[in-house]
């Protein structure tokens, strides 16, 4: 969905920046990569065997509710991007599309020092398993760990050059997977008594449909009904949100939808359109609205389409939401 303007994954980082905070634990940490992204450039698809060698040297013991503790002979080099399953987990099987929540924690690949890990703010982040957003060699390793299972990635060190820039050492990240995230929505049902609102159905996926009755004319202001009630934290301002969706026109027509392409959408929050901007802050993680947004609120009112190719006037909008970050 283009939604204005969506910032898309970058597909040649090895992790998708999926947050705009750090997690810093201390002041000294500022330049390092946070829990939640990494910096890098020229990803590959592939760990070469040296890189492997040097993962499989990194000891990582973990526990429950803390960061990983993390001891290796160093300072590490890595010739590039590299993914190693350190473990395997029994808590069921990933597949490339699936969206997983994980604690992710840093360590300087100099003296295996924690730079920032999500435990730092008791919060998961989230990764899709694609290979079209993050290296192959990344979704294979998580899928090859599972559900509980522990992947090590390895981040090549940065020199500084003529041109500016700083230095900073390889980087290794412990990824430690703790769930694989429904696909839709699974929070409870709301009863629906409004006949004169667009009623709608879901199919045995969660995937919704929408029928609109005769003669409906949309709203003049945002809409926002909750369809099913989530239990987790609401939905931040400043959050990268992860939702599967489906965009009607008022007659209708399905424009857009992510259960098309088979895999959830990323966005960060405030840079959607207004009627998702504010349609979806204080929504609580697992629930599925309906946002009925005016045409002010999306891509411009009128007729036809927007400069950009998008549908002008008012638009109806199922959304499950996933996950933050």
């Amino acid at each position: 969905m283009k939604i204005r303007p969506l910032r898309s994954l970058a597909a040649a980082a090895l992790v998708t920046t999926l947050a705009l905070t750090g997690c810093s634990s201390d002041d000294s940490a500022d330049d390092a990569p946070s829990a939640t992204e990494t910096q890098t450039d020229g990803a590959t698809d592939t760990t070469s065997d040296a890189d492997k060698a040097t993962l499989e040297k990194v000891s990582v013991t973990t526990s429950d509710d803390a960061k990983p503790e993390v001891t290796f002979d160093g300072p590490l080099t890595f010739e590039g991007n590299a993914a190693y399953t350190a473990e395997q987990g029994d808590g069921g099987e990933l597949a490339e599309g699936n969206l997983v929540a994980v604690n992710m924690s840093v360590y300087s690949g100099e003296d295996a020092s924690a730079t920032n890990s999500t435990y730092d703010n008791d919060a998961l982040t989230h990764l899709l398993l694609d290979p079209t957003q993050i290296p192959a060699s990344f979704v294979a390793a998580m899928t090859e760990a599972g559900v509980g299972g522990t992947v090590l990635l390895g981040q090549p060190g940065v020199e500084a050059t003529e041109e500016g820039g700083t230095t900073q050492p390889a980087y290794v990240y412990v990824v430690e997977i703790e769930q694989s995230v429904p696909t839709s929505a699974q929070g409870e049902d709301v009863a629906q008594d409004d006949d004169s609102l667009p009623q709608v159905t879901l199919d045995d996926t969660g995937k919704p449909s929408v029928e609109i009755p005769d003669g409906y004319k949309g709203t003049d202001e945002l809409q926002v009904i909750t369809l099913k009630k989530g239990d987790g934290p609401e939905v931040g301002e400043m959050d990268f949100v992860w939702s599967q969706y489906s965009g009607w026109q008022l007659d209708g027509t399905q424009f857009d939808s992510s259960w098309e392409r088979g895999k959830p959408m990323g966005f960060q929050l405030m840079q959607v359109i207004q009627g998702w901007s504010e349609g979806l802050a204080g929504v609580p993680i697992g629930s599925q609205v309906m946002l009925i947004v005016p045409g002010d609120m999306g891509y411009g009112e009128g007729e036809g389409t927007s400069d950009s190719g998008q549908p002008l006037g008012d638009l109806i909008f199922v959304v499950d939401v996933l996950g933050v970050n």
